[in-house]
């Protein structure tokens, strides 16, 4: 039972990876045309310009908790380079006990007003011409965090349930 929920958590997270990967295309193909107008037709769009700010962060809020089973997020190896398969293992369920879910749990607390209020005004950009839809890539912040949640939980339930020396 334990084991099916890692595995619906990596799977959720590994498609919202896909997605990620598939909006990459997308910001990649809207940049070049960005360019092509800027230079080529010396024209401009605040609400085009705003769109490839916005998939940024949706491609960056996607993928974050993807990384999180790999071992990709940024760490210190100092420690875990000079201990062995138990020792890394404890202190990877320290530092996700200890800092990754509180401050998942943090952000989603600290951002739920946030998003909150942006969704009672149906918040839009302050800009002429910018994309009427800031309160929804706000509400990605609060999936961002469920994600690092529920990612961070498998991986608690991971580095307690495998055998040692595993």
């Amino acid at each position: 039972m334990v084991s099916r929920i890692v595995c619906l958590i990596d799977a959720v997270n590994g498609r919202l990876y896909q997605l990620a990967g598939l909006l990459t295309l997308a910001l990649t193909v809207l940049v070049f045309g960005i360019v092509v107008l800027r230079y080529v037709a010396n024209s401009g769009s605040t609400a085009v310009q705003e769109a490839a700010l916005y998939l940024h962060a949706l491609i960056f809020m996607l993928a974050v908790a993807h990384a999180l089973p790999r071992g990709e997020h940024v760490r210190v190896d100092v420690l875990s380079a000079r201990l062995g398969a138990r020792g890394r293992r404890h202190v990877e369920l320290f530092g996700t006990l200890v800092f990754l879910l509180p401050f998942a749990v943090f952000l989603l607390l600290m951002s739920w007003d946030y998003v909150g209020r942006g969704w009672a005004i149906q918040e839009r950009s302050p800009d002429p011409g910018g994309l009427p839809i800031l309160y929804l890539l706000k509400t990605m912040i609060l999936v961002m965090a469920g994600q690092l949640i529920l990612q961070g939980i498998a991986e608690v339930m991971r580095l307690t349930l495998r055998p040692p020396g595993a």
